[in-house]
């Protein structure tokens, strides 16, 4: 990303980044690729800076998580069931999100819409 910014971009970007934290960056110390690139607090301690194969080993690296079509559309859909959040939840005495409360919900929105 950063090789097709223009220099000005570039100038512009350090000009407004704040000032490097002290210490040296967690993912260079592990020898991995920083995924942070130039935005990285720890910037000044990269070895390599912001190379094309940084970044292409960056690409190799990243985690991608993906959902399954029916955990989405059940996630989409408010319909997805938390029984562990809603027990914890319940054990520290705050409010569950169930169905008659989603249904008071609902008829309170519409008398706000009506009304």
């Amino acid at each position: 990303m950063w090789m097709m910014l223009g220099a000005n971009d570039r100038f512009h970007f350090f000009t407004q980044k704040p000032t490097d934290l002290e210490g040296e960056c967690p993912f260079t110390f592990a020898e991995k690729p920083c995924p942070y690139g130039l935005a990285c607090r720890f910037g000044g301690t990269h070895k390599d800076g912001n190379s094309k194969e940084n970044m292409d080993a960056q690409k190799e690296d990243s985690e991608v998580n993906v959902l399954k079509k029916d955990v989405q559309k059940l996630l989409w859909k408010n319909n997805m069931k938390f029984p562990k959040s809603n027990a914890a939840l319940k054990q520290l005495g705050l409010v569950v999100w169930t169905e008659s409360l989603k249904l008071s919900l609902r008829l309170f929105s519409s008398c706000l819409v009506d009304g």
